[in-house]
């Protein structure tokens, strides 16, 4: 249900945009018809892994275990904030709609993130728009019957 409303609030062919996730694995979106840039993956080549660190290199700088874990663990290309990884543990749970947890500044390569192809990130936690001028806000999803909210970004290029 979830999913869906998102995917007809974005009202396009799925097969024309990629999204990023945060706070949720990346096999949740894939689940639901999405095509994601992130994954638990070992078929994905080395070009991509370079392509996509750049993309998160300001994050893993700030997060050195994770910096190490990416390098040296080949499986998981992942957005992630290291604001979000001192609070969560990704492999346990996703994170609740009642956390009130807000991302202050995420510092990804959005160029980059864009040339991969990414055009949104599913979130979810919400996302300070003051510090991140390269995501739009388009929507928080919701329903009484998920644990957690989705938080809908789309990306912007300055």
């Amino acid at each position: 249900i979830l999913f869906n409303e998102i995917k007809e609030w974005i009202g396009k062919n799925q097969a024309t945009y990629r999204v990023g996730s945060l706070g949720l694995h990346p096999a949740v979106p894939v689940f639901n018809g999405f095509y994601t840039i992130d994954g638990y993956s070992n078929y994905y080549s080395l070009d991509y892994k370079i392509r996509f660190r750049e993309i998160i290199k300001p994050e893993l700088d700030k997060f050195p275990s994770q910096l190490n874990k990416f390098d040296y663990w080949g499986n998981r290309c992942y957005l992630f904030s290291s604001e979000l990884l001192r609070v969560w543990n990704h492999k346990d749970y996703i994170i609740p709609k009642n956390s009130n947890i807000v991302i202050n500044k995420l510092d990804f390569n959005f160029n980059k993130l864009k040339e991969l192809g990414c055009d949104y990130i599913l979130s979810t936690v919400e996302i300070d728009k003051v510090q991140n001028p390269n995501l739009v806000f388009q929507k928080k999803f919701e329903h009484t019957d998920f644990s957690y909210s989705i938080y809908l970004y789309n990306i912007n290029i300055l």
